[in-house]
């Protein structure tokens, strides 16, 4: 059995490989540069943030006090990682359950915001956190593919 053709097979139709060679790379090398920070975190819960759930109370005991959404954003579909750092900070991962739509949650975490920070997917860095809509009112918005 031609094992490479199938492996192709699995991951797209008609032979054609992943869906964007470009796409496949840069996932590739995301995961490379979050890989050393993610290695340090210890799962503490997970959720899946329904657009049926009221964020703040499904939320709670999490850094995130809320999540809300600007009327014409999709509904919140969010599965949401809380973790245990091991220097003992706190941190939290944001993934868009609708793969069709880019979501810009306005996320409200239980600290000052001058105090969270984020690992740059470029190049896996800590830096502050950066609000992706400034404009938007509300403490931050996350741009969430």
């Amino acid at each position: 059995m031609d094992r490479k053709r199938n492996l192709i097979g699995i991951l797209a139709r008609h032979r054609l490989g992943f869906c964007q060679q470009s796409e496949k790379l840069q996932c590739n090398a995301e995961i490379r540069n979050l890989g050393p920070t993610l290695m340090q975190l210890t799962s503490i819960s997970t959720f899946h943030l329904t657009p049926h759930d009221q964020p703040a109370r499904a939320l709670k005991g999490t850094p995130i006090k809320n999540i809300t959404r600007a009327e014409t954003d999709p509904l919140n579909d969010y599965l949401i990682g809380n973790f245990r750092h091991k220097d003992g900070r706190r941190a939290v991962l944001i993934n868009n359950y609708r793969f069709a739509y880019t979501a810009w949650p306005t996320v409200e975490f239980d600290v000052d915001p001058a105090l969270v920070t984020e690992i740059d997917k470029a190049t896996g860095k800590e830096r502050p956190v950066r609000d992706d809509s400034p404009d938007m009112p509300g403490e931050f918005q996350s741009r969430i593919e």
